[in-house]
């Protein structure tokens, strides 16, 4: 992954306005109570952790294609490729 490491170098808050403003969402998952965000950013992914029960943002995770289709392969249907 081509990640910015300037992006990973922000504080929490500036790194959730800069994808809130820059980025784009491009899905949504459930884990563990978490509603996670899958944000793309100057080509790269990011993660956005949010705790619905707190109201708080508890982690904004860089991706790398591996972690993409770990995480994320049984939320993209590919039958539309065939």
């Amino acid at each position: 992954m081509d990640q910015d490491a300037g992006f990973s170098k922000l504080p929490k808050n500036e790194q959730l306005y800069k994808l809130l403003h820059e980025g784009i969402e491009i899905m949504t998952r459930r884990s563990n109570g978490f509603v996670i965000k899958l944000f793309g950013i100057s080509h790269n992914y990011v993660d956005v952790w949010y705790d619905p029960k707190n109201n708080t943002i508890e982690k904004i995770e860089p991706l790398s294609y591996q972690d993409i289709v770990k995480y994320y392969e049984k939320h993209i249907d590919l039958s539309v490729l065939l």
